[in-house]
């Protein structure tokens, strides 16, 4: 689980802080609290967030973007009265696309005179998603899973898919098995804080993310869950199990990010394949890792020239590396036959926030490494903004055994909402003493 504190704000007295503390961004639980100089956190109340203490005697939070006032003695460092619902539809930094913006905060403001000023706007609107079988032209089917999901990784069979599924009133995250058949799901983990799965070649286990760990467990639900590797600090993200089963590429999130090969047969010790480092507009990044299905070539994503392009390098290296994409594409796949390579390009040049185009690239290696032209397969854009594709660190579709079809959930874009024009109520606290009398 992950706790994280926000919204800090001085009482008058300069000495003592209200702030709020809030686990895995679900602030319906929320807690505020206020620390003396020199004293232990004091626990103010459960469901709110943004205190800001209002002199005429009151506490102001926000909870799911209204606006609610208690009576509340500064003094003690207690509330008098429960929280009263004073304003609604308050724009709240809640349910962010990026998690950085995350805040809780609410767009108000209140002088010691009594003078109210907001933005109205609400929480961000909910992510909603759509998993799809698509054919080489884009039409989609239906597979009548609208959960928010993410890194889909399709069975060894095609009969079920792993992924990460996304709370819906929450950022906390778990690996969930889908039968694509019976039409049935499943969840794999409980504690809020895993993804990014991938299958081993028999079906059996599942890799997926932990924080700094990568684990696993059955696919079927027995046994009991075991660490396959752990590196301390660093985020680590299963990203590729070679189709021989023999290696592990393993995407290292760090100052200088790594693409990790660790032998799994002998269980040995993962060496460094790739590592990003510093271009002229200062440090890049990797992404993407896979296998090609004969396990001698990796692709993967890099910003190494600026922006992001699509590599293919030879595995086990040293060896030949080859840019396959134009700038401003990942989240590379190999076709089952190895004789393809699949990648998102923006719809709209240099802005991935506007929805994808599939491309295909034909891959011979029979003589010499040869890449084609790029060509376009179908554009996921209904209604630009609206629909993507596209993640990091991984990508989030996967491609059938036949080639020819993909499955993946597409999400909608949230857009960040726009503030018009700002409300001002003169003489709020005649109102609020009316609505909220205190002691």
């Amino acid at each position: 689980m992950d706790w994280g504190y926000a919204s800090p704000e001085f009482l008058p007295d300069g000495r003592t802080l209200l702030f709020t503390n809030v686990q895995d961004w679900n602030w319906d639980d929320a807690e505020i609290l206020a620390l003396p100089n020199g004293g232990s956190p004091r626990f103010l109340l459960k469901g709110g967030a943004n205190p800001v203490y209002a002199s005429a005697g009151y506490l102001l939070y926000m909870l799911s973007g209204a606006l609610l006032a208690a009576p509340f003695d500064a003094r003690h460092l207690e509330l008098t009265g429960p929280g009263v619902p004073i304003l609604d539809g308050v724009m709240q930094a809640v349910g962010t696309p990026n998690s950085d913006y995350e805040s809780g905060i609410g767009q108000f403001a209140v002088s010691r005179l009594g003078t109210l000023v907001y933005a109205d706007g609400g929480i961000y609107p909910p992510y909603t998603g759509s998993m799809v079988r698509l054919d080489r032209s884009g039409a989609a089917v239906d597979l009548h899973f609208n959960d928010v999901a993410f890194g889909l990784r399709l069975s060894p069979d095609d009969r079920r898919l792993v992924a990460t599924k996304r709370a819906t009133n929450s950022r906390t995250v778990n690996v969930e098995l889908y039968d694509l058949e019976r039409g049935t799901s499943t969840p794999l983990t409980s504690d809020g804080a895993s993804g990014w799965p991938i299958w081993s070649v028999d079906g059996q286990p599942v890799l997926f993310t932990v924080g700094s760990r990568i684990d696993s467990v059955a696919a079927d639900g027995g046994g009991a869950r075991e660490i396959v590797f752990n590196k301390g600090s660093d985020g680590a993200t299963p990203a590729s199990w070679s189709r021989d089963g023999r290696w592990l590429a393993i995407l290292l999130s760090m100052a200088r990010t790594q693409i990790l090969v660790r032998p799994m047969a002998e269980k040995g010790e993962p060496r460094i394949f790739l590592e990003s480092g510093s271009n002229t507009s200062g440090s890049f990044r990797i992404f993407d890792p896979e296998f090609s299905p004969d396990s001698k070539w990796i692709t993967y994503t890099s910003s190494e020239t600026g922006a992001l392009e699509v590599y293919v390098q030879a595995f086990p290296g040293p060896g030949e590396k080859h840019r396959i994409s134009p700038n401003g594409c990942m989240n590379p796949a190999w076709a089952p036959s190895g004789r393809e390579l699949f990648y998102l390009e923006p719809a709209m040049p240099g802005d991935l926030r506007r929805g994808s185009k599939m491309m295909a690239v034909d891959i011979d290696d029979r003589a010499s490494f040869r890449a084609s032209a790029p060509h376009e397969l179908f554009a996921v854009r209904d209604g630009l903004p609206r629909w993507s594709l596209e993640t990091i660190p991984v990508r989030s579709y996967d491609v059938y055994p036949d080639g020819r079809h993909f499955i993946a959930s597409l999400l909608e874009h949230q857009t960040d909402p726009q503030v018009a024009q700002l409300n001002v109520v003169l003489n709020w606290f005649d109102e609020l003493k009316r609505r909220v009398p205190t002691r």
